[in-house]
């Protein structure tokens, strides 16, 4: 073998062998120049000496001229593909070291967290059960939930929207040009209980006389599982109290926190209640961070499927206590403020989705689901709405 050959192979090792051992102590350009360098020399070299070894044992004739055509043909193929190679393998090197060596220009803990104004109530809550022109393919749910929006929409009957739109404009004043209600605005204490009590009030049906009470839960997240529920209950003294709590997990028998009704030693949380005045739906809707939601659930951050409750049996329930109810018994005075649909948003905030839950009214004759002791003589119904939308659409407040 000559010299030519001989260090012709030693360049082709070289260019294909040293770029990985330069890139770490030099960085990608020059190895990619070394590389394409060695490799260009070593064919030089490996073409020059086969050429001369083929001069001192070439035999006469066209054969012998077309085996030697066809080997060098060959040969270059080979030599471009690597050269083609190596710098196909430079270009990705420089990528991926520009992609690293991005300085970041802010960090976790140097911005600080802002609270977002509340989103818009919708006006309209759609009788179509497709798919939403906002709704945009499935997100990476894995990152760390930094706050959340959530909201119960409910949709308002005819019924519901004539009592509010009748209602005199001294009577509208409280709930001002927003036709709502907002527990930082520390208005009296009058104005809450009446909002409450004309909106899921008439959903959630009291009556002391009759000894019916009603309740509602509407799951916020899954693992851990955090819930709000809504509840109407008759007293002793003839009277009935609205609550509302967002609840800790199950296992820790805890109230997180009071949105609405008597509160004890537990913190209250700031909502709005909007009303049906100019809107079709009557909603709640409040904003928690992440401190806040750590308080739910001792300590954990929930990642954001936490919050995508995508689950076909996963039903709302309208439980209406009952005395001496064997059988249903209908009453005009729910029956024509039950609503159609009810759909919970969970907007994730800073990049996240906003996930959209819609629920449909199965029947408006309820079922026995359980009842009390013989003593009470306590009979549970329920309406039952079944999910028939899931969606994780775009949030107002991504900032894309």
């Amino acid at each position: 073998m000559s010299k030519e050959t001989k260090f012709g192979y030693g360049f082709l090792l070289a260019g294909v062998g040293l770029p990985y051992l330069i890139e770490k102590l030099a960085g990608p350009f020059t190895a990619l120049v070394i590389a394409v360098a060695c490799t260009v020399l070593g064919a030089s070299l490996l073409l020059a000496g086969h050429l001369h070894r083929d001069r001192e044992i070439a035999s006469p004739g066209k054969i012998s001229l077309v085996i030697r055509s066809i080997k060098y043909g060959v040969m270059v193929v080979i030599i471009f593909g690597l050269i083609a190679g190596i710098s196909r393998l430079g270009w990705l090197l420089m990528k991926r070291h520009e992609g690293n060596m991005t300085p970041s220009t802010e960090t976790a803990s140097s911005v600080p967290t802002p609270v977002p104004a509340p989103p818009k109530a919708s006006t309209k809550i759609s009788d179509k059960a497709s798919r939403s022109p906002y709704e945009v393919e499935r997100y990476d749910l894995n990152s760390i939930t930094e706050a959340i929006w959530f909201g119960i929409y409910v949709q308002a009957s005819v019924s519901l929207k004539k009592q509010f739109r009748s209602m005199d404009q001294a009577a509208l004043q409280i709930y001002g040009g927003a036709y709502s209600v907002n527990t930082i605005d520390n208005l009296p204490a009058e104005a809450y209980e009446t909002a409450w009590q004309s909106t899921f009030g008439k959903v959630l049906m009291c009556n002391p006389e009759s000894g019916i009470s009603s309740t509602m839960d509407f799951a916020l997240s899954q693992h851990p599982p955090v819930s709000v529920s809504i509840s109407n209950n008759s007293l002793s003294d003839h009277k009935c109290e609205m609550k509302g709590h967002i609840n800790r997990p199950i296992m820790t028998g805890d109230i997180g926190f009071v949105l609405t009704g008597p509160s004890g030693r537990r913190p209250r949380h700031a909502y709005i209640l909007d009303v049906p005045i100019t809107r079709d739906v009557f909603t709640v809707r409040f904003f928690m961070n992440g401190a806040e939601l750590k308080q739910l659930t001792e300590g954990y951050s929930p990642p954001w499927k936490s919050f995508a409750i995508d689950n076909a049996k996963e039903v709302l329930r309208l439980q209406i206590y009952r005395k001496g109810a064997v059988q249903w018994v209908g009453l005009p005075q729910i029956e024509q403020f039950l609503p159609d649909r009810i759909t919970l948003k969970t907007d994730l905030l800073y990049g996240g989705p906003k996930i959209v839950r819609e629920y449909k009214l199965i029947s408006r004759i309820p079922q026995q689901i359980g009842r009390g002791d013989d003593a009470s003589q306590i009979f549970i119904w329920a309406f039952t709405w079944q999910p028939v939308r899931y969606a994780e659409e775009h949030s107002e407040f991504s900032g894309n």
